[in-house]
């Protein structure tokens, strides 16, 4: 009888364990059933993507290639007479600009000067009050 028992015990514990599989089959099925239903539902397409998937013209400006052919060209020898400038700042200083290779100048400090001589009263124990500069 006991043999019996246990055998029973194992089969009922398998039970339970494909009880549990086929449960998370169906669940898995049912996940992938809804995330291909929604991904199916988004077929639209925004009113951008249209605006952009619309042809080009094929006609060219002509205005724009005279401007282009009126502009200023440079040989590359002379581009090496142009400066080229650039911003730097220096130990929380105030920013230079200054021309790139170049190294910045020192940048001077605020000098204050003397202020001009004011009156000052100078009062002594035995007289009266004078006004004295110094």
């Amino acid at each position: 009888m006991n043999i019996f028992k246990e055998t029973l015990k194992k089969i009922k514990h398998q039970q339970q364990i494909l009880a549990m599989l086929v449960f998370a089959l169906v669940a898995a099925i049912i996940w992938i059933g809804a995330s291909l239903f929604t991904s199916q539902q988004k077929t639209e397409i925004s009113k951008d993507l249209q605006r952009l998937a619309k042809p080009l013209t094929p006609s060219i400006n002509q205005d724009v290639i005279q401007r282009l052919r009126q502009k200023k060209v440079f040989l590359e020898s002379q581009l090496h007479d142009f400066p080229i400038y650039m911003t730097r700042q220096n130990q929380g200083l105030a920013e230079q600009i200054v021309e790139i290779g170049t190294e910045p100048e020192p940048t001077p400090s605020p000098h204050i000067q003397n202020p001009s001589p004011t009156p000052s009263v100078n009062p002594s124990p035995n007289s009266s009050p004078k006004i004295s500069q110094p």
